[in-house]
């Protein structure tokens, strides 16, 4: 997000709040932090793809899978 999409650090970070809350199953019990920062690992992978898309999507306002092939001539490698 920070070096493709060109995101602040603080879109960043309310970016992966979102995708965090909706790709990783909570585990009943635990504080808020460890249910989905932590996740235990167990995510759903067509959620991720899902997610990771709209974000895309919200932030260029194109097709995520043609941004995600554009500008191969850039300077960031991430």
């Amino acid at each position: 997000m920070l070096g493709r999409l060109r995101m602040s650090i603080a879109d960043c970070i309310t970016a992966y709040m979102n995708l965090s809350k909706r790709i990783f199953n909570p585990k009943f019990g635990h504080t808020w932090a460890r249910t989905y920062l932590n996740g235990d690992g167990k995510f759903d992978a067509k959620e991720l793809e899902l997610a990771v898309k709209e974000t895309i999507h919200e932030v260029t306002g194109e097709n995520p899978d043609a941004v995600l092939l554009k500008d191969l001539n850039s300077a960031c490698k991430v």
